[in-house]
């Protein structure tokens, strides 16, 4: 009955779902950990920190200002957030 698992076709058939499975739940894992990770750190604190190596010297302004400007929109994203929970 189960002689057909044997076949060469069957057992690549088996190891494509495992593989396919395995990546699924791989990706599941770590998108649920970097939402965890984003929902504990705010854009505020990213920004000190990174105000904070500027003061260091271990970041330039002209970087300070892309970075600021990257995380500019997601500011206002929170800010819109916070305003629509209120």
């Amino acid at each position: 009955m189960w002689d057909f698992l044997s076949s060469p076709e069957a057992k690549a058939v088996i190891y494509v779902a495992a593989l396919v499975i395995m990546t699924v739940v791989g990706w599941y894992v770590v998108a649920s950990f970097r939402d965890s990770i984003r929902s504990k750190v705010g854009t505020h604190e990213h920004l000190t920190f990174f105000r904070n190596l500027v003061h260091r010297g271990e970041l330039s302004e002209d970087d300070f200002r892309n970075i600021k400007s990257q995380l500019g929109s997601r500011l206002r994203d929170e800010g819109d957030d916070n305003g629509k929970q209120g």
